[in-house]
């Protein structure tokens, strides 16, 4: 029966998949509504195109852009402790490095620790490093779930084009952020945010959904990638803030 469900829904929902029938589980007594209505996953960019208009996706993109708008609107963010990028971008109050060798001797000597490395432009938490100490012994970085990392190999690995990742735009390091007491028990001292999704009409914002992103085993961030990472999502009440 299920296989017969599938078979009629990839001729009539347009870029349904085999897992979007399980994954909403259209076979389940209780499910409202029409099964062709299910926007499948490949579906994903054309829903986003027109959810997100372009012109504002450079503000997400770029981080740096990013910080310093919402900074001048007065809200919150990681302090900023250096930039890294050859034609020297810079932020306030942060120290500017434009040569590979510069920032590696600083590391050595002067720099502030912990901090968290992430670049300027780049997507699932690819390049993203949280950084414990430095190890004079090893001459190498200890990151927070204690792998060590020679600082010649961080350096030469900050300008490298990689997955997810355009080193073009640079790399920036920040004060490495403590997690609430609470929840520590259960994701260590990793960042473990809460997406929001937010949908705005013309009378204003509504949020419609909220999830938790649960950092588990060695991870330093706590994006999902479609499960490939190994994190955990978890639902959030939006009325209650209940974890369900």
């Amino acid at each position: 029966t299920q296989m017969g469900e599938i078979a009629r829904l990839y001729r009539s929902a347009e870029q349904f998949g085999f897992g979007d029938y399980f994954d909403y589980r259209l076979f389940a007594p209780d499910w409202q509504g029409p099964q062709d209505a299910v926007a499948g996953w490949r579906m994903l960019n054309w829903l986003d195109d027109r959810l997100n208009p372009k012109p504002w996706r450079n503000l997400v993109y770029d981080k740096l852009v990013m910080y310093a708008l919402l900074a001048g609107a007065g809200l919150p963010i990681p302090r900023i402790l250096a930039v890294f990028q050859h034609h020297g971008r810079s932020f306030p109050g942060a120290r500017q490095f434009r040569e590979a060798g510069a920032l590696a001797s600083s590391l050595r000597t002067d720099f502030p620790y912990p901090f968290f490395a992430k670049p300027v432009y780049g997507d699932v938490g690819a390049g993203s490093v949280a950084v414990a100490a430095y190890e004079a012994a090893g001459d190498a970085l200890v990151l927070t779930n204690g792998v060590r990392l020679p600082v010649e190999r961080f350096v030469a690995g900050l300008s490298e084009r990689r997955k997810y990742v355009q080193p073009a735009y640079g790399y920036l390091f920040q004060e490495l952020l403590s997690l609430h007491p609470a929840l520590v028990p259960v994701t260590g001292e990793r960042i473990a945010s809460v997406r929001l999704i937010v949908l705005m009409h013309d009378e204003g914002p509504e949020p419609i959904s909220a999830t938790w992103k649960v950092v588990v085993g060695d991870n330093m961030s706590d994006n999902y990638d479609g499960g490939r990472t190994g994190n955990l999502l978890a639902s959030v009440d939006l009325a209650t803030g209940e974890v369900e």
